[in-house]
């Protein structure tokens, strides 16, 4: 059984096994709003290999079958307590536990392994890349000052702001931090053409596959509508992603990048 965090992990796993030549009919999925079809295709007594979500083990634990072997990936999350008890409970005589981020609590870290077993192989990033295991990454940062906050420092959220503090009921001070926050959103927000612009015309001479992470749907869904406007995709693929999208959209979004460069994603 490999036991995966989410839906997504289980459909990914799923075709990357295929990819890896493993045989289809010995490979079943168990996670939630599979059909009728896809439950009858999935026949857990049958398969070789399990691959599941926690959150539909913890729901639907007596239709597993037996396993001699658990997978846990994304290990350092297994601390949860719903996970650490399904662990516990499973009579699996091996049990395996994979992680790209061990806690450097010790608490933590020693909870897993205790609940898994002690730490039997280590890989270091650049490795991995050097090996193709993982995608070589390359950092460009862009300081890109705007001329009008940087005149004026009334702006809250301007690093040298004249205005830092104030009094409370109680008279002590507090750091304008939400209301300088929520001040440059709004001046984002008003202004995000011209803020992003210069970054959209770097991004459009890039060869590469590009990922732009946003932390705010609003925000998020203009820069992606403008970006259709600016980049001129005459050959490039631009995708939008954020946590109402179908597993299935994410799966195409990934075959995507992974067939070919030149895409952007926007998530």
């Amino acid at each position: 059984m490999i036991l995966v965090p989410n839906v997504q992990l289980v459909q990914q796993f799923h075709k990357d096994l295929i990819d890896y030549g493993f045989d289809k009919r010995d490979i079943a999925k168990f996670t939630g709003g599979m059909t009728k079809r896809e439950i009858a295709e999935n026949d857990l007594s049958k398969a070789k290999i399990v691959i599941a979500n926690r959150q539909q083990v913890f729901k639907n634990p007596a239709k597993l079958p037996t396993f001699d072997i658990l997978v846990c990936d994304e290990a350092h999350q297994c601390i949860a307590q719903a996970t650490k008890d399904f662990i516990e409970k499973n009579q699996a005589k091996i049990k395996i536990g994979c992680s790209g981020t061990l806690p450097k609590d010790k608490f933590q870290l020693w909870s897993i392994i205790g609940l898994i077993g002690r730490v039997v192989y280590r890989e270091n990033v650049t490795s991995l890349q050097d090996k193709g295991y993982i995608s070589k990454l390359k950092i460009t940062l862009l300081d890109i000052l705007h001329k009008q906050v940087e005149s004026n420092r009334n702006y809250l959220f301007h690093t040298n702001a004249k205005v830092k503090y104030h009094p409370d009921e109680f008279g002590q001070s507090e750091i304008f931090f939400n209301d300088a926050y929520k001040a440059e959103i709004e001046f984002f927000k008003s202004r995000y053409e011209e803020l992003y612009t210069p970054i959209l015309e770097y991004i459009k001479k890039l060869p590469e596959n590009t990922l732009v992470l946003f932390d705010s749907l609003e925000i998020g869904k203009s820069l992606f509508d403008l970006a259709k406007d600016k980049l001129a995709l005459d050959k490039k693929g631009i995708y939008y992603i954020d946590g109402s999208q179908k597993v299935e959209l994410r799966e195409d979004v990934r075959e995507a990048f992974e067939r070919e460069d030149g895409n952007i994603l926007f998530a």
